[in-house]
Parts: structure tokens; C-alpha cells; sequence
């Protein structure tokens, strides 16, 4: 009788270590292989981006450059709109009826001068982000860029004479001042078109004749 109790005990031992993997609270090998297919993917997915990384060249980085560039749309009127006001005053001292205008038609040259700093340095930063352009839009972006610059210098020729020649002058050095003047407007109105017909498209301003 005393051998019973002792195997009773030993059996339900032995069945213990039996159900205890059934009934344990431990993955199941679908679980188990889900898991780990599951981390495969994911480090799958962090090399792709790796490669993906890898083959643009990391981040894009900024380039102050072409940031400033961004500012062109902004600062490009200021020398149109401060020679074309230069040009009028002139005119008017042409006549001889400016009176007390001509003194400051010197510092009306200077402020437009001023002006096409910001201008050209913003456009030379624009246009250096246009390389993906098409041929045809580079040309005339060239063009435009050639004759800002070439307003600036005529302008600039313009202040010369306009400092070594005094207000008593014979009219043949105001004449020539005036027609440097009359030059760097031309070459900033054909400019200005061409920089019209890049933003808006070849033909944007329609002509009456």
C-alpha cells in the first residue's frame, strides 16, 4: 500500500513535465519563424534605404548660392523702376527746367547703381540652379544676364563722366552723359523682356502692330 502514494506522485510528476510545453505560454514555431521573417524584412527594409541613400549621395545639401538666388524676383525691379525714374529726371534737366532737380540726379545715379548689385548677385545665384534647363531657355537666360551686366557697366560709365564733368560743362559732355544713360535703359527694357519671357513664356507680351 505504501508503494502507491509513491507512485501516484511519480506519475503526475511525469505528466507534469509532459504538459507543461503544451500548456506553457510559449511561442509556437509558426510564431516563431513569423518573427523572425518579420525581422528579416525589417533589416531588409533598413538596407534598402541604406542602398537607396547610398546611391543619391546622402542628404542634398543647401547651397547659400542658390539661396540667395531666391531672392531675385524680389530685388530685380529696383534698378528698372530707379532708371527709369534716373531717365525722366535727365530728360527734364535736358530741357533746362529741372531747377532745383539736377542736384539730385547725382544721388538718384548712385542709388541706381546701388540697386543693380543685389540684382545681379541674385540673378547669378538663380541662374545657377538652371542647369537641368533646356538649351533654348539657357541661351536666353545667358542673354538676359549679359545685358543686366552690360546696363551696370554703361551706367557706371555714365557716373565717370558724369563726376569729371562739372555742372558747367559745355552740352556736348552733358549729351554724351545723357546718351549713356539712354543706353543702359535700352539694354535693361531688352533684358527685362527677356527675363519676362522666361518666367511667362516666349510671346507673353502681346504687340499691337
Amino acid at each position: 500500500m505504501s508503494r502507491f502514494p509513491v507512485l501516484t506522485a511519480a506519475l503526475g510528476f511525469t505528466a507534469a513535465l509532459m504538459l507543461g510545453p503544451v500548456l506553457s505560454p510559449c511561442q509556437t514555431p509558426d510564431a516563431v519563424d513569423s518573427d523572425n521573417s518579420s525581422a528579416v524584412e525589417e533589416i531588409e527594409e533598413v538596407e534598402l534605404i541604406e542602398e537607396i541613400d547610398t546611391a543619391s549621395g546622402g542628404p542634398e545639401t543647401v547651397d547659400l548660392f542658390q539661396t540667395i538666388g531666391c531672392f531675385h524676383p524680389v530685388v530685380l525691379h529696383f534698378p528698372i523702376a530707379w532708371l527709369i525714374l534716373l531717365l525722366l529726371v535727365e530728360i527734364v534737366v535736358l530741357t533746362g527746367l529741372a531747377g532745383d532737380l539736377n542736384r539730385w540726379s547725382m544721388a538718384l545715379l548712385v542709388l541706381t547703381l546701388l540697386s543693380f548689385i543685389p540684382a545681379i548677385v541674385s540673378g547669378l545665384g538663380m541662374a545657377s540652379a538652371q542647369g537641368s534647363a533646356s538649351s533654348e531657355f539657357i541661351e536666353r537666360m545667358l542673354l538676359h544676364r549679359n545685358l543686366k551686366i552690360a546696363a551696370g557697366l554703361v551706367l557706371l560709365s555714365a557716373l565717370v563722366v558724369r563726376i569729371k564733368t562739372s555742372q558747367a560743362a559745355g552740352s556736348k559732355n552733358k549729351l554724351v552723359y545723357f546718351a549713356l544713360v539712354m543706353v543702359a535703359a535700352g539694354l535693361m527694357g531688352y533684358g527685362s523682356h527677356l527675363g519676362g519671357e522666361m518666367v511667362w513664356g516666349v510671346g507673353f507680351l502681346p504687340v499691337p502692330f
